[in-house]
């Protein structure tokens, strides 16, 4: 078809091509049969379908990952993940433990001083 095409072209050079409208009309180009045509649409269509409807599986399923992370975190902040220890301490106990900590650190802490600088 190309080829064809190219034929029907005048000029020299690319900038000088020239395809005009009446030599464009005498271009033949083949058609498929009706039938044939109506099979294409037929399985073109069959295809779009299938698109739609993987499309709106994977909206689904996007939904349903982010409402598994909600769910999982969830569990999570709430022990529910793995089997809870009843020895362990509760956190309560052990936030009061850390602040006890820090306090007691902060009243041992060293007085910043300049360091001296190196010329």
């Amino acid at each position: 078809m190309v080829n064809k095409i190219d034929e029907l072209k005048t000029g020299i050079n690319d900038s000088g091509l020239n395809l005009t409208q009446d030599r464009f009309f005498t271009l033949m180009i083949p058609v498929p049969a009706v039938d044939q045509q109506r099979r294409l649409v037929e399985q073109i269509h069959a295809q779009v379908q299938c698109i739609e409807e993987q499309e709106l599986a994977i909206e689904l399923s996007l939904k349903q990952a982010a409402a598994q992370r909600k769910n999982i975190l969830k569990a999570a902040f709430a022990g529910q993940l793995v089997p809870q220890d009843p020895k362990d301490e509760p956190a309560s106990a052990l936030l009061e433990r850390i602040r006890a900590a820090k306090m007691e650190h902060a009243g041992k802490a060293k007085p910043v001083g300049k360091r001296g600088r190196k010329a």
